[in-house]
């Protein structure tokens, strides 16, 4: 009896995949899995970031708000250089945020050392301007520094203004983060420095 081949016999070949085919499939399979999973795990990770801070920057905002109402209402600063404080929200928001704590510095600024440059171009005398220089009457940038005590004029002014740094930080199974923000109270009016005795707790709005 004679046989035929059946690919001669115009049937399709059936051959199967060989076992190193599916073996690279499962590789390429595997390794588009790992990617995809990566990148979802990522995006998660990245979202959840987002809304922490986001929730940190809205708490920090809302605490540098309640300093600067602070010390604008009071009749005049603390004689102190710094007041540092910290606490957390569980006052002003019960069980909402057990994660996040803040931490507050209002400073007096130090001013001193500072140059004539700027007082000589306000007043219109610039250096490099020959026309200027030659003003009748015009002292000079170094008459100028002899005749105004700077450092003393920068004490004065550092009387009357405050900077007031908030920091929010949360800690989540050690997924630590932090905002931080910064301002300036300035009370040109007014007394500079309020009695010991009229002094009022800065810590406002907060558990100590």
């Amino acid at each position: 009896m004679v046989t035929q081949d059946r690919n001669n016999q115009g049937l399709p070949d059936r051959r199967g995949f060989t076992l190193l085919e599916v073996l690279i499939a499962l590789a390429v399979l595997s390794l588009s899995l790992m990617i995809l999973v990566g990148a979802q795990s990522n995006s998660v990770r990245m979202t959840v970031q987002a809304d922490r801070l986001l929730v940190g920057t809205m708490l920090a905002k809302q605490k540098l708000a309640e300093l600067e109402m602070f010390l604008e209402s009071e009749p005049g600063f603390s004689e102190q250089d710094e007041i540092v404080e910290e606490g957390d929200f569980e006052e002003l928001f019960p069980g909402q945020y057990p994660e996040y704590r803040w931490r507050t510095a209002i400073r007096k600024l130090d001013l001193r050392g500072a140059s004539t440059g700027g007082l000589t171009d306000l007043i219109g005398f610039a250096g490099g301007d020959e026309t200027q220089q030659n003003i009748p009457g015009m002292p000079d940038e170094e008459t100028l520094a002899s005749l105004i005590n700077l450092d003393e004029m920068s004490e004065q002014l550092a009387r009357f203004i405050r900077e007031i740094t908030v920091v929010v930080y949360w800690d989540f199974s050690g997924d630590f983060d932090e905002v931080v923000l910064t301002t300036h109270v300035i009370k040109p009016t007014g007394p500079a420095f309020v009695s010991p005795e009229d002094a009022v707790p800065v810590g406002v709005g907060g558990t100590q």
